[in-house]
């Protein structure tokens, strides 16, 4: 969600290096583009317009440099305005932004892309020197085409602990959420969700706090009766609504998916991972035992009701996620 006061607007937008647009060997009609000198790290957040988004959002303003607008609740700042007829990667780019590593970053991921063969969102784009021909960079892209190609055969073969056909994930950005109540935010994520189970074409719909690979903020945990207990793992925590297990067809290993009667302020149970089960219970029966955790708001026991398969992390090698705690 964009917002350019005082008008809101739906943007397309995309982070790119700061050489992007020099590879490209295209200059800035209004400002500059990036500066490939910054660091890596440099924490300002910074756009180049496109010719089109300056025009329609910002009314032609010569005067745009030095501008911001918000993306949900981030604020970029303006630096540039590019010709018009670039559309690259896609028609109807709103702008271009800073990204603030090598490979643009995802937000809310805070791996080392680059070492992530299946982060597939990004695309390069490169310039041959003078010395090397079209046909011999055709001929090393075609070898590199194949051997991902094997790569993602094998990776389809791996069990991810849910199922992924007709599976759509999305992230749902709240504009201003850290100022708003929390029964609010609650609410807007309600009526999201509403909303979607009301489209024809949708079977089913759930939503938590981070996706089924995700294993979400991490938090201390204490087993309820075994004090003595003090040297366990962090886990990871997982609050979501109770059609979350039935909409990705996850696999319940023992005990119980939530409940309709089962919320926040109602019952006080948990699923773990097997992971979990294994690794922090020591694979004592889980079922019925008790734990807190630093990060469901109130300290209180929760009782274990279920264990489900453990879900597979990002990555070429799929490993299995860490220990996992699911709360409604």
């Amino acid at each position: 969600h964009l917002a350019i006061s005082p008008s809101p607007h739906r943007p397309t937008d995309s982070g790119e290096e700061p050489n992007f647009l020099q590879v490209l060997g295209l200059p800035a009609l209004l400002g500059r583009t990036f500066d490939p000198r910054m660091e890596p790290a440099f924490p300002a957040r910074v756009a180049v317009l496109s010719h089109e988004a300056w025009v329609g959002a910002f009314g032609s303003d010569r005067d745009v440099i030095g501008r911001t607008f918000l993306v949900d609740d981030l604020k970029y700042d303006v630096v540039g305005v590019m010709k018009p007829g670039l559309a690259f990667p896609d028609a109807g780019l709103f702008a271009w932004i800073r990204a603030s590593a090598e490979a643009p970053g995802i937000r809310g991921f805070s791996g080392d892309l680059t070492q992530m063969r299946d982060a597939w969102y990004f695309q390069v784009v490169g310039r041959l020197a003078d010395d090397q021909t079209g046909s011999a960079a055709r001929a090393e892209m075609a070898a590199i085409a194949t051997r991902l190609r094997r790569s993602v055969e094998e990776l389809a073969r791996v069990d991810l602990g849910f199922s992924g056909e007709n599976l759509t994930t999305l992230r749902v950005a709240i504009p201003d959420a850290r100022a708003r109540p929390y029964d609010d935010r609650i609410a807007i994520y309600r009526e999201v969700v509403d909303a979607v189970r009301r489209l024809p074409e949708v079977e089913t719909v759930a939503i938590g706090s981070v996706a089924p690979i995700r294993m979400g903020a991490r938090a201390g945990v204490v087993i309820v009766g075994d004090p003595s207990r003090r040297d366990l793992p962090d886990a990871g925590w997982q609050p979501i609504d109770v059609g979350y297990f039935s909409a990705l067809g996850m696999t319940m290993l023992r005990g119980r998916v939530f409940a309709e009667s089962d919320g926040p302020d109602d019952r006080d149970v948990a699923v773990v991972n097997e992971t979990f089960a294994q690794t922090i219970l020591g694979g004592r029966g889980a079922l019925g035992t008790q734990v807190t955790m630093g990060l469901d708001g109130h300290g209180r026991p929760l009782t274990i009701v279920g264990v489900v398969a453990d879900n597979a992390a990002p990555g070429a090698r799929r490993r299995r996620l860490g220990p996992c705690f699911i709360a409604p």
